[in-house]
């Protein structure tokens, strides 16, 4: 009976070895989500916080509430400079964009960047009424609306909450009236000075002519690191034989288009 037992065990351990190498690759390609910078780290958003320096958890919801998933991430604020690292979304696999954004008070510009690629890319992309008060969460607020003029308008851009028990620092940031709205929410305040080195562009880091050549080359290297361990693995384990399932398929598959 013991004999059995271990035969079976070692019977599914080999079969778990003898997957097909492109088909699991092809499984992790499908599992890679799309690389987005972080678009709301802006002139507006940056202006809202001023010279604080401070360190606090973000979450940011983009678009409608309930839509897709937040990001959650880590916000700093240095001398009217900000600091943005989302955190690390890594599969079963390990594999992670490592995206972060650095808004540079000194020169308003933002750039986007990438730990695996050590490279960075400059991201190209008012009236207040108000204040009302409200709760977000447990903090008390003052809540303002800043708006654009557009043409003869005045369209609202951004719904503002600043915690006033929190040196008036923002809590929530809503933008709207634009194809890139988010919602950034702020908790866990330290009102203390983050290090100096995370509001300067890394030394050794390449510079991108963009975030799309960039994410681009962080794509292709992705999907290169994924075909080498298929391969990898075929060279370890042989490649599977075909099944009466993978001929069938094969069979009945059509091409795209007629020859």
């Amino acid at each position: 009976m013991k004999i059995r037992v271990f035969l079976a065990a070692v019977t599914v351990m080999f079969a778990g070895c003898a997957m097909d190498p492109d088909k699991e690759t092809g499984r992790d390609l499908a599992r890679m989500t799309p690389v987005e910078p972080p678009t709301f780290l802006n002139a507006d958003v940056a202006e809202l916080f001023g010279k604080a320096n401070f360190s606090a958890r973000v979450e940011v919801q983009k678009g409608f509430p309930g839509s897709r998933p937040p990001i959650l991430g880590d916000l700093s604020g240095r001398d009217g400079s900000l600091f943005f690292i989302a955190d690390e979304q890594r599969g079963r696999r390990g594999i992670s964009g490592g995206l972060s954004a650095l808004w540079d008070g000194s020169t308003q510009t933002v750039y986007l960047l990438n730990e695996p690629l050590q490279g960075y890319a400059p991201m190209r992309s008012s009236i207040t009424n108000g204040p009302l008060e409200e709760d977000v969460g447990a903090e008390h607020c003052r809540k303002t609306i800043l708006s654009r003029r557009m043409g003869n308008d005045l369209v609202p851009a951004l719904v503002v909450w600043r915690g006033i028990a929190q040196q008036d620092l923002p809590l929530k940031i809503q933008s709207t009236n634009t194809p890139t709205a988010a919602t950034l929410t702020l908790s866990r305040i330290r009102f203390q000075a983050p290090p100096a080195e995370l509001f300067t562009l890394p030394n050794g880091f390449k510079k991108y002519d963009s975030t799309d050549a960039m994410i681009a080359e962080l794509t292709r290297r992705k999907t290169e690191a994924l075909a080498a361990r298929s391969k990898m693995r075929r060279e370890r384990f042989g490649t599977p034989a075909t099944t009466e399932e993978d001929e069938y398929t094969r069979t009945t598959e059509k091409p795209v288009r007629p020859y």
